[in-house]
């Protein structure tokens, strides 16, 4: 019996996420939040702008790549601190030649999502909405 692929459908939502993403995100070595805040970024060989290329060059496996999800996390401020709550985006993104990364969302996400939000208003096309079309 032969079993029929699903392919899932790729909306022009799921392609701007992933066009943000892609912009203002990082790779990171795991999704596993880190104690101090923040993803193990720091360490990754590779930068998100490589990622960026590599995914317009060989393109998006849609059928692997989900949407990312939103995480609450907190984030360690010092000893004598209480930790600051953060909500993060974190995704897997699946190119075509196999390749996998892990990209997640700066701490600044808040503030970018304001900035793409003023620029739409002012009916402007971001960096974002650029990459969302060529993806």
């Amino acid at each position: 019996m032969m079993r029929r692929k699903v392919v899932k459908e790729i909306t022009e939502e799921l392609k701007y996420v992933w066009a943000y993403l892609l912009i203002h995100g990082c790779v990171a070595n795991s999704d596993e939040w880190d104690f101090y805040g923040g993803f193990d970024t720091w360490k990754c060989p590779v930068s998100i702008a490589s990622i960026r290329e590599k995914a317009l060059t060989v393109g998006i496996n849609w059928n692997k790549t989900d949407v990312p999800l939103s995480q609450d996390v907190s984030r360690f401020n010092g000893t004598f601190e209480s930790a600051s709550e953060l909500e993060v985006t974190v995704g897997t993104l699946y190119l075509t030649d196999g390749s996998k990364y892990i990209v997640t969302s700066d701490e600044n996400e808040a503030v970018t999502l304001v900035n793409l939000a003023r620029q739409s208003m002012k009916q402007e096309l971001s960096k974002v909405d650029l990459l969302a079309e060529k993806i």
